[in-house]
């Protein structure tokens, strides 16, 4: 029994086949769904691109949407609204509709769009989520050791033991 393990052992050892590799092991995160991120993006804005993984873009679409929606909101229910000491004032006591009505438009149209614009992107930042992982996974797989068994070589007789790998 022993004669036979250590003959598989010289054979393993003459083909320089590794007995086994000792590789960056690489979690593989959850797959997303372009489609549940557009949905999620869809229902509040930034909520796809949290879900896709990426939080700083999905703050930002979260924080235009809401100031501008918000701005829109806080104008268009104070009853005047003017320009005087060239700062824009809501305090009730203008009398310029126009401007007020102009602020609210360009507000909401704004807040919309970037809405809009974040459940349309949503989806596009799973694919460049899923295109970084594959990089990294890539990157990750091109460091690879291997634990190697091999004749010495040389003339002698002896076995040589040790690392061998890319990187």
């Amino acid at each position: 029994m022993l004669n036979r393990a250590l003959v598989l052992l010289a054979a393993v050892a003459a083909s320089h086949t590794p007995l086994w590799s000792v590789g960056a092991q690489t979690m593989s995160p959850p797959e997303r769904s372009p489609a549940t991120a557009a949905l999620l993006g869809a229902l509040l804005p930034g909520a796809g691109h949290f879900y896709a993984g990426e939080k700083l873009r999905a703050a930002g679409f979260f924080l235009v949407t809401a100031e501008n929606i918000g701005t829109a909101i806080y104008v268009n229910n104070r009853s005047g609204c003017d320009v005087g000491d060239g700062f824009f004032r809501c305090d009730g006591t203008g009398s310029d509709d126009n401007l007020r009505r102009a602020v609210v438009t360009l507000s909401a149209i704004t807040g919309a769009v970037a809405w809009i614009g974040s459940a349309i992107d949503a989806p596009r930042a799973v694919r460049r989520e899923r295109e970084r992982q594959r990089a990294r996974s890539a990157m990750l797989d091109s460091h690879e050791w291997r634990l190697v068994l091999a004749p010495a070589g040389n003339g002698t007789t002896g076995w040589r033991v040790g690392l061998s790998g890319r990187w």
